[in-house]
């Protein structure tokens, strides 16, 4: 399994990815793809934080606090480029990937 070490690298590239992604021209056209897109990589993104704070009591809540946080910071860089739009269901649909994370933790 992958140690703390390796998970904080990973995780910083994986958030790199994702505001690239933010940033350029759209390719899906389908909204309801999108909100599932975001549901996928805000889950993703809130297991690879939980796993770097495994060890902390409430890991699972700062991981959706910190999921979240870069959600709101990604969507809302969207408001300065002219092909993209802010959305608020876009941060509803990263908050709900993110809050899986608490079906995980109850296994």
């Amino acid at each position: 399994m992958l140690n703390r070490n390796m998970l904080i690298p990973i995780t910083i590239v994986y958030v790199s990815i994702i505001s690239i992604l933010a940033l350029i021209p759209n390719p899906v056209t389908g909204q309801g793809t999108n909100y599932i897109l975001h549901i996928a990589e805000f889950f993703i993104l809130s297991l690879l934080i939980f796993k770097i704070f495994e060890e902390i009591k409430y890991a699972s809540v700062l991981a959706i606090l910190l999921s979240l946080l870069i959600n709101i910071i990604v969507e809302s860089s969207q408001i300065l480029i002219s092909y993209r739009t802010f959305s608020v269901y876009d941060i509803l649909a990263g908050l709900i990937g993110s809050s899986l994370i608490l079906t995980l933790e109850a296994i």
